[in-house]
């Protein structure tokens, strides 16, 4: 969500942040603002998108080598100019990621001292925190962050300290970049990744400042931590949009080679090649408890039906934020599976800290690296989709089902079963993607008959039930059509209800085990008027009642959906886009959802 970026040269510093900004809008945000300190410390702030702040400068960018830039995502107060980042008093900016949990009593505290807040943030206690203590921030950090309950990354600018950028970071990511002459600080490295490739990435409870020429880290105590440097790599190519219109489709059209990549250090010419970290704990799994949030429970729905049918293992699944404040029911053999895009999802974060406690093992499935989910985890599994911009999950969403199908594919051989075909099958998965987007001009002209659409239900059986409820997440987060997933055989135990002739249903039925079950509910739809867009494959037999049939590529049926996802995601895009709507930066959503 919010993005932080930070920048500490001779001069010039302002545009340079806001150009690394940019590179942050795909996180999600509607307010943007800017610090630098040049003989003094000046702040600009604007309600909405970067541009709204670059047209206001008309390429003549305030002078000063050291500045702090923001966007913000509103949580405490609404998304306008008086709460936008930086907060600023007395000398002094604040910019922060993350929620300040014990925010109410601190601002009575504040008040009752004497203090006028000036917005309806969070973060303006922290200022006012600075602003009381009075002394240099060095001094005053230390005091000031054990009083913050929550989450946390700040920068800071002190005019007095013309030459220094302050950090610090709890339960929020902050990560610094090591430049010639300069040094950078962001919430995302992808900020800085054009300008330096030298990474430290932050731990928990850290803080400290950054120079032209130093970098500096403490912890809490105040002793000095030696950082350690990472070099990352970087492929300018993934963030362009190149011959695409959004990044989304770009990333669509990219799932072959992300399932192919991700499965290139997990698969070698003899079979499964998982490591052998993975593999111990496996052994050792009779029970597994999976967390994550949106799309990445999504994926893990699919993955307990895998798991559950071919490997005998049984698997609950549960929403990261509602899974933190269940009882824990540690048994032998219980490994959890905490799934994270970003690695940085707050509640999933928070979701696994309970099962750490109690020594439960906690293998996490990634797409980032050096990222706080993976500091904490027994071992990782890391999909290889490489950077996603476009807010709405696509190709992450593909390498992370393709991850935990090798995870329930290795467990099935560790209990003995044959799993070649399996794995013949998934190897050839990639040319089976590329089939359904050659199918894009089709899809393009359903999706265009559906454009007016307010409303839509999504059915599917069994690991089909995953399928719609992804499809139903990425209409309604790209289109704003409301849209819900039914496991098809609830569609009479109440959905029902809302089918009419305006009401569009997408059934999501490959000719398998379940396709005689699902067509009983087709035809439950079709006798209420319903407009059916069915997906199958050539195997099933004509279904007269559908409206449109979309006829996918035949694959085994463990990995039908991944075709069905494929089209599900064009289907969607294209919806939006006869919309005219912001399909890269839908409104209201973030990237990576650092707050509870």
């Amino acid at each position: 969500m919010c993005g932080i970026v930070g920048l500490i040269r001779q001069k010039d510093a302002a545009g340079a942040v806001l150009e690394a900004l940019q590179r942050l809008e795909y996180r999600g945000y509607d307010s943007v603002g800017l610090g630098v300190i040049d003989h003094k410390l000046d702040v600009f702030r604007k309600e909405g998108k970067i541009n709204v702040l670059l047209d206001s400068f008309q390429g003549q960018f305030p002078e000063g080598g050291t500045a702090i830039a923001h966007t913000r995502w509103a949580t405490h107060g609404r998304p306008e100019v008086k709460n936008a980042h930086p907060l600023s008093d007395g000398g002094i900016a604040v910019v922060h990621n993350g929620i300040i949990e014990n925010e109410a009593s601190l601002r009575q505290e504040l008040i009752k001292g004497g203090a006028l807040f000036s917005s309806d943030t969070d973060t303006e206690v922290i200022l006012r925190l600075l602003l009381e203590d009075g002394g240099k921030v060095e001094d005053a950090l230390p005091r000031i962050l054990p009083r913050l309950e929550g989450a946390f990354a700040l920068a800071i600018l002190d005019e007095r300290e013309r030459n220094r950028i302050f950090f610090a970071r709890r339960h929020s990511p902050l990560v610094l970049g090591i430049g010639e002459k300069e040094n950078w600080m962001a919430s995302d490295l992808s900020a800085f990744l054009p300008e330096t490739r030298e990474v430290i990435f932050l731990e928990e409870d850290r803080w400290g400042w950054i120079t032209e020429e130093d970098i500096e880290i403490r912890r809490n105590d105040g002793s000095p931590v030696k950082p350690q440097v990472k070099i990352f790599p970087w492929n300018p190519v993934s963030a362009q949009k190149g011959r695409f219109s959004h990044f989304m489709l770009k990333e669509i059209h990219e799932q072959p080679r992300a399932i192919t990549d991700t499965l290139s250090d997990k698969l070698s010419p003899q079979g499964l090649h998982l490591s052998e970290d993975v593999v111990a704990l496996l052994r050792k799994t009779k029970r597994i408890q999976c967390v994550a949030c949106g799309t990445s429970f999504n994926a893990t729905l699919a993955f307990r039906s895998w798991v559950e049918n071919i490997a005998g293992i049984p698997c609950e699944v549960e929403i990261a934020s509602e899974s933190r404040n269940r009882p824990l029911f540690p048994s032998e053999g219980l490994l959890v599976i905490a799934v994270s895009q970003s690695g940085e999802t707050f509640d999933t974060l928070k979701a696994v800290e309970p099962f750490l406690d109690a020594q439960v093992p906690v293998l996490s499935v990634v797409n980032t690296t050096g990222n706080s989910l993976e500091r904490c985890s027994t071992a990782i599994l890391r999909t290889h989709a490489g950077m996603e911009i476009g807010v709405a999950a696509s190709k992450t969403h593909l390498a992370q089902l393709s991850t935990l199908f090798l995870v329930a594919l290795q467990l099935a051989e560790l209990g003995g079963t044959d799993i070649s075909d399996e794995l013949l099958a998934l190897r050839r998965l990639p040319s089976v993607l590329e089939t359904v987007l050659g199918m894009e001009r089709d899809i393009k002209e359903i999706a265009q008959r559906f454009t007016a659409t307010q409303n839509a239900l999504f059915l599917g059986r069994q690991r089909h039930w995953s399928t719609a409820m992804e499809g139903s997440l990425k209409l309604k987060e790209i289109s704003y059509i409301h849209a819900e997933a039914y496991a098809a055989g609830e569609m009479k135990h109440g959905p029902i209800a809302l089918i009419s002739k305006e009401m569009l249903v997408v059934i999501i039925a490959p000719f398998d085990d379940h396709f005689k079950k699902i067509y009983g509910s087709l035809r439950e739809v079709a006798a209420r008027k319903g407009r059916i867009l069915l997906l199958t494959t050539k195997e099933a037999p004509e279904v007269s009642e559908a409206e449109i049939t979309l006829v996918l590529p035949t694959t085994i049926p463990l990995l039908s959906a991944f075709p069905a996802l494929v089209a599900l995601q064009i289907f969607a895009y294209w919806i939006a886009r006869e919309r005219g709507l912001d399909i890269d930066q839908p409104r209201n959503l973030a990237k990576t959802v650092t707050v509870e």
